[in-house]
């Protein structure tokens, strides 16, 4: 099973499955509630830098995925090039 198969909605394949958008959704409620676990005031300063964070770390995941998804493929036309 490709990764693309799980991240992907079982009724529509173009959009982003309903348990990946759901764990998504769950991500900042869990954390506030760590938060308050420990003993902490959760404001809405700290939801903002929560939400921040983890769009800052979505971004440069998804960035770094895209580049060597970039780079793999100029290296295959290359190497496909350079055989024929």
């Amino acid at each position: 099973m490709k990764l693309q198969d799980l991240l992907a909605s079982s009724a529509n394949p173009k959009q982003l499955s309903l348990t990946v958008t759901g764990a998504l959704s769950l991500i900042v409620p869990l954390a506030a509630l760590v938060i308050k676990a420990t003993g902490h005031d959760v404001d809405n300063a700290t939801l903002q830098n929560i939400v921040a964070v983890i769009g800052d770390a979505v971004f440069a995941i998804g960035t770094a995925v895209s580049s060597i998804m970039m780079v793999v493929g100029v290296i295959r036309k290359l190497v496909i090039a350079f055989q024929k």
